[in-house]
């Protein structure tokens, strides 16, 4: 009995298991369960389960088509294995040269977060395996900022291209004065976000910002590099990589000035001025610094805030308004002084106005002022070659004086002003096109004068519509 019973173990180890039987039981004289059942051992060498191994690259860009390599271990992949990169990642194509080997090429969004992504096999049974965090999307560029990152303001962003696999396209052309403009650089920018490049080198970029008065938070940037609408263009993304601070305009008041200090370059202030009454009246700002060498400027906004709206700007700037809406004046001065500076305005009511018209196009059918300052309402220049005229006098005690003539409405509105006396003869004007601001030479006294409005330079018929502002000083 115990010969038998230690026999029918040794079968069982040497991988021989045998069912029970009656005979068993008879020789035995007993039902022996433990000897008779079949026992199964462990596989002297396991499949070990598929895992994955390296993935190669690990690091890609944004707004890129990249190859990876996908390696795996104990790994039996066929064609009809799948890969997912997660969310604006786009797989294109995908081979397994070998069973253990997953080659894939893919696109990568340019609005796609950067950080860590899973990497997931799916087999064709289902089955998944994940590499958790294996791949990072990175942005190809990287910013710094001067200036305040704030509502309504003017940054200059340093970009640094990190992805120099890939040139900056520095194509440009150059004006009379020497300012480049970068026609192969395009910032692809948010609402509340508009830019103009400065400066460009095959691997750097300064973009200039302008953040609107009514936009906060975190936003993308982006520039594109390439001939505009080209297929092969290229861009340089950074998702939420403008971080806007909120901050509320500080308050001007007619007749007064506002103090306030910049300490870093390019800093700027932000103030409102809410007029009291709709009643039509002349708006005049003015910025002063307390540093040498800057240039203090006042850029006027409408209520929009946004910068594409821009009125007009300048160390003194103009404007007419005949509602309640508020003006943002944007306090900013392009050398990069720092140190204390002032912001302040006076509202002028005009002491007569008058619309024009039609039949205003010539010297001898001119709209008369009848008093100084004097608006000129409801201007249009329907063409290049039309013209409103202006007939004004100076008093018995305007002698020595000067005559300012400005413009307001559409900012757009390309103009040139001419400055006549009553022999015809030209004592002043503005022939540049954009919005005017002239001075004649000191007036007589006791004298007729005309100011004629025309099309300037540039000028768009769908953007003729102005005002003009006359005053002695």
């Amino acid at each position: 009995m115990t010969i038998a019973g230690a026999g029918a173990v040794m079968g069982v180890a040497c991988g021989s298991p045998r069912a029970s039987s009656s005979a068993d039981a008879d020789a035995g004289g007993h039902d022996d369960a433990g000897i008779d059942a079949p026992i199964f051992l462990p596989d002297a060498n396991p499949t070990p389960p598929t895992t994955l191994g390296s993935i190669t690259p690990s690091d890609v860009f944004l707004a890129r088509h990249r190859e990876i390599l996908i390696h795996g271990y104990s790994a039996s992949w066929t064609q009809g294995t799948q890969v997912d990169l997660g969310p604006d990642v786009t797989v294109t194509n995908l081979s397994i040269p070998v069973p253990n080997l997953i080659v894939v090429d893919f696109g990568v969004d340019a609005t796609a977060t950067p950080g860590p992504r899973d990497v997931t096999v799916v087999e064709p049974d289902g089955g998944a395996i994940v590499g958790m965090g294996a791949l990072s999307l990175d942005s190809p560029i990287a910013l710094t900022f001067e200036g305040t990152l704030a509502e309504g303001s003017i940054v200059v962003a340093h970009m640094t291209v990190l992805d120099t696999t890939i040139p900056l396209d520095t194509t440009s052309t150059t004006n009379p004065f020497g300012v480049p403009t970068f026609t192969n650089l395009t910032p692809a920018l948010p609402a509340g976000l508009s830019a103009t490049v400065l400066g460009a080198t095959a691997f750097t970029a300064d973009v200039q910002l302008f953040i609107d008065a009514t936009t906060f938070g975190a936003d993308r940037f982006d520039l594109v590099s390439g001939p505009p609408g080209d297929s092969t263009n290229v861009d340089f993304p950074l998702p939420a990589g403008v971080n806007v601070a909120a901050r509320a305009g500080i308050p001007l008041a007619a007749g007064a000035s506002v103090s306030g200090s910049v300490d870093a370059t390019y800093a700027t202030g932000l103030f409102v001025y809410t007029p009291a009454s709709d009643a039509l009246s002349i708006v005049d700002f003015s910025a002063t610094s307390a540093a040498s060498g800057g240039e203090p400027a006042v850029l006027l906004l409408p209520a929009s805030g946004r910068w594409s709206d821009e009125l007009t700007g300048g160390a003194a700037a103009t404007w007419l308004t005949s509602s309640t809406d508020p003006i943002y004046a944007v306090y900013f001065d392009e050398t990069g002084m720092t140190g204390a500076y002032s912001v302040g305005l006076t509202a002028t009511a005009p002491a007569a106005s008058a619309a024009a018209s039609a039949g205003d196009a010539t010297m001898a059918t001119a709209v008369v002022a009848p008093a100084l300052p004097f608006v000129l309402t409801g201007g249009l220049l329907t063409s290049a070659s039309s013209q409103d005229w202006i007939q004004l006098a100076t008093g018995a005690g305007d002698g020595g004086k000067q005559l300012f003539v400005q413009s307001a409405g559409d900012p757009q509105t390309f103009l040139d002003v001419t400055i006549y006396d009553d022999q015809g003869d030209t004592i002043g004007g503005n022939e540049t096109g954009g919005p005017v601001h002239a001075r004649t030479a000191p007036l007589a006294p006791s004298r007729t004068y005309y100011v004629a409005f025309s099309a300037g330079a540039g000028f768009d018929p769908a953007h003729g519509a102005y005002e003009g502002i006359l005053r002695l000083e």
